[in-house]
């Protein structure tokens, strides 16, 4: 069950929010506007968060505890990609996209998650051009990027 979050973890979320890259050069106000929709989340151990192969709906920052991100390998096996701790995200292209998720991702201990859902983004971001332009950059520049890394 989602709880709103505290003082403290509202000055450690918007800390850690700029280094999300949709919100890395996002302004002060509207950063404010942003991190009041967040909610915290607990997850038990083993917990898969994201699957492979499913459409996400929300961006995750981890506040305590540590995540796995894994891919599938064959049949019935799957590789280790990254291991994330506190301060870590993921799931933010599924803000933007409604591709299905490149990766697993679990949790390997108890964790307490700051979660943005996608409907809340979508709604901030239709109702503030200038935090829509900010990010609407960021993207075309990833996707821009990313072309030439190809």
């Amino acid at each position: 069950m989602p709880r709103t979050l505290t003082q403290e973890e509202v000055a450690w979320l918007f800390k850690n929010l700029r280094k999300v890259n949709f919100f890395s050069k996002v302004t002060l106000d509207n950063i404010d506007s942003v991190v009041e929709k967040f909610r915290a989340y607990s997850y038990p151990k083993g917990k898969a968060i994201i699957k492979e192969g499913v459409s996400g709906g929300a961006l995750y920052i981890i506040k305590s505890g540590e995540c796995e991100v894994t891919k599938k390998k064959g049949w019935f096996g799957s590789a280790r990609l990254a291991a994330l701790k506190e301060g870590d995200f993921f799931g933010e292209m599924s803000l933007v996209s409604d591709e299905p998720a490149t990766a697993t991702v679990g949790t390997l201990a108890p964790c307490e998650i700051f979660v943005l859902l996608k409907n809340d983004f979508l709604t901030i971001k239709s109702g503030n051009k200038e935090l829509s332009d900010e990010i609407d950059y960021i993207i075309e520049r990833r996707k821009f990027d990313t072309s030439f890394a190809k």
